[in-house]
């Protein structure tokens, strides 16, 4: 993630930062799926199963939560009002889910992950809704102390 960071498009004075304060966030060693969303789930005869592990890396699980709810709410797909609408419902309930499901993971833990990840974000990604993501990522930034893009 530290990599994403310094060499995405955020200005050097906000990668360091944003370094510095990942450098403290605490480590996991949890499985992580990397890219879980709903194309990565398909029905079987036994139920849901999640598929394609090729990001899966060990970490902390709100990493991967909010890695999750980016990929809900600014992934690839129609950004229509409405869809738009029920891309922030979903990943609300994708959130709650992950709350409920996953050892670890609470809303201040999510919130502490949120920013970096958003930070790496920038380097591989359009930044679907880029107004919406924007603000998203400011908002963050913010909540953490660190400095802002603006």
């Amino acid at each position: 993630m530290a990599t994403d960071i310094a060499y995405g498009p955020a200005r050097l004075a906000l990668q360091a930062a944003a370094i510095a304060y990942l450098d403290r966030l605490p480590d996991g060693n949890i499985l992580t799926h990397g890219d879980f969303h709903l194309g990565n789930v398909m029905m079987t005869p036994q139920g849901m199963m999640v598929i394609d592990w090729s990001k899966a890396a060990a970490g902390h699980p709100a990493a991967d939560a909010v890695r999750s709810e980016m990929l809900m709410r600014f992934g690839i797909g129609p950004a229509d009002w409405v869809t738009n609408l029920w891309r922030d419902w979903a990943a609300v309930r994708l959130r709650k889910s992950y709350l409920a499901a996953s050892p670890g993971v609470t809303t201040r833990s999510i919130d502490q992950w949120r920013p970096v990840v958003a930070l790496a974000w920038l380097r591989a990604r359009d930044a679907g809704r880029t107004p919406a993501f924007l603000r998203y990522l400011d908002k963050a930034l913010t909540r953490a102390g660190l400095p802002t893009l603006r």
